[in-house]
């Protein structure tokens, strides 16, 4: 996560899911390296390459599809009273508005079996939004961002 803008009107954090990129290459390292595995027949090469192929394909249009690895950008404006959240992936960026006026708290996140953090904005009691789906903030970081964007919006 990195504050790109922080100004009296504007805040602009952008979060770039490492986690979720690290994953992705290290399944898709396994998938590959797995083509190393000893074959004694050539069909049993042509069904490992047609395995590989399938899992490394998976991964890839996982990884192209999914949120989790997705950069995110949130644009809190307050000259126009909205935030703005951009959702950037391979191919499509995804933009979103929000009124600043619907944002009741700011918190801190976490999965119990990671210990990583993410920041979560509540617009209602079931509307939420997530910065880090892929929880990969550590405690200090997290709390930063919170405290950020709960100063700026004065919650």
């Amino acid at each position: 996560m990195k504050i790109l803008l922080q100004t009296p009107t504007r805040l602009t954090i952008r979060h770039y899911p490492l986690g979720g990129w690290i994953s992705t290459a290290i399944l898709a390292a396994m998938g590959m390296g797995s083509l190393a595995t000893p074959v004694t027949t050539p069909e049993e090469g042509m069904v490992l390459h047609a395995i590989v192929g399938l899992f490394v394909g998976f991964i890839v249009i996982s990884a192209w599809v999914s949120d989790e690895a997705k950069v995110v950008t949130w644009i809190f404006d307050k000259s126009v009273g909205t935030l703005t959240v951009k959702k950037r992936g391979l191919l499509v960026t995804k933009v979103s508005e929000y009124p600043l006026q619907d944002i009741r708290k700011v918190r801190r996140e976490t999965r119990i079996d990671v210990g990583l953090y993410g920041i979560e904005i509540l617009l209602s009691e079931t509307r939420r939004l997530h910065l880090c789906l892929d929880y990969s903030l550590f405690v200090d970081a997290a709390e930063k961002g919170v405290n950020c964007i709960s100063q700026f919006l004065n919650l």
